[in-house]
């Protein structure tokens, strides 16, 4: 099997009953209006278009590590704010139960 291009610039093997011809690309992508695209052209914008995608997939891969790590960060910082209130109440409640305590001591004056 070869494509068109090749078969007409190899007439010998024309020739040959075996050989299929190939349309390597349409018409209507080589020709816009007036003017005519070779095929590097052809070729060259197709590898921009997939150097556009593949950037794409990789800035989206990016996007979603970094939002998979903001909201692992952002679990960490909610554990620990959970923990820095729990001890919070714990140092009220012990303040609160030794405030009485405090509070029944008669007062030491001092003499000036």
């Amino acid at each position: 099997m070869i494509s068109k291009s090749e078969y007409s610039a190899h007439s010998s093997l024309a020739a040959k009953p075996n050989v299929q011809q190939v349309i390597k690309c349409c018409k209507e992508k080589l020709i816009h209006g007036e003017s005519e695209v070779s095929f590097e052209e052809l070729k060259a914008q197709k590898y921009n278009q997939w150097r556009k995608h593949e950037q794409w997939v990789i800035e989206d891969r990016h996007y979603m590590k970094r939002k998979e790590a903001n909201a692992f960060e952002k679990q960490l910082l909610k554990q620990k704010i959970d923990e820095l209130h729990k001890k919070l109440h714990q140092v009220v409640e012990l303040s609160q139960e030794d405030l009485p305590s405090i509070q029944e001591r008669p007062e030491i004056q001092t003499y000036s």
